[in-house]
């Protein structure tokens, strides 16, 4: 969770009026290497603005310490003291209330959608067929945008 997040969230879920429990979370290494992510995710939470007492990086017995039930073939373990737990449809739902209140407009049943992430992304790039339909889509739509009279630069 980043700074930005993290600090505002609890003000902000009380402002929406929204059920959450602030948790602990525990990223698990099973490797060397998986351990030299771990380092990863602590520098960049630093970066990010969490406080250092709000990571740790623990060793296997400390893992296991804290939740005797995890897998024994764990290696190490990122502790983070600032993480939150939400309904995340309950959520939704308060933040689309919110967002009519304050003037936006709902258009529900449409048969496309809008993909913020970018073409490339992970996800699109997961499921060729979405991203096909996409680029269909934004050309569809660019054909129908009317081309000005004159337009203000020449080509």
């Amino acid at each position: 969770m980043y700074w930005a997040s993290n600090f505002y969230q609890d003000e902000w879920f009380k402002e929406l009026d929204f059920p959450y429990q602030k948790v602990d979370s525990l990223v698990l290494a099973y490797s060397e290497l998986e351990e030299s992510e771990l380092e990863k995710l602590y520098d960049r939470g630093i970066i990010n603005g969490l406080n250092a007492t709000e990571m740790e990086i623990l060793n296997r017995e400390q893992c296991l310490a804290l939740e005797p039930n995890l897998n024994p073939e764990i290696t190490a373990g990122l502790l983070c003291s600032s993480s939150f737990i939400v309904d995340p449809v309950r959520l939704t739902m308060k933040l689309v209330e919110n967002a009519i209140v304050n003037g936006t407009k709902l258009f529900l049943q449409r048969k496309w959608f809008i993909n913020v992430a970018g073409i490339s992304s992970p996800g699109l790039s997961a499921a060729p067929a979405i991203a096909q339909e996409v680029i269909a889509l934004i050309k569809t739509q660019t054909a129908l945008v009317p081309k000005p009279k004159y337009p203000h630069h020449p080509r």
